[in-house]
């Protein structure tokens, strides 16, 4: 993901094991804020709820707007 350039796609979402937000590149406050943004809460480094917020597993299809993947 660190070398992701692809405009448009929201890299933002991609959230580590356990609901841990992880960095963004130079700006690690812009993930957190981007996702607040989106609904989702975020306390210390963690997605609160992260296990209803995932995209499920099996899906082919594309996930829901809401779904991190």
């Amino acid at each position: 993901m660190r070398l992701a350039k692809e405009p448009g796609l929201p890299y933002h979402r991609v959230i580590a094991a356990g609901g841990r937000v992880g960095g963004y590149g130079l700006n690690p406050h812009l993930k957190p804020a981007l996702l607040r943004a989106e609904g989702h809460i975020i306390r210390g480094k963690r997605l609160i709820g992260f296990k209803e917020a995932r995209w499920p597993k099996g899906k082919e299809a594309t996930p829901p707007a809401h779904a991190l993947v």
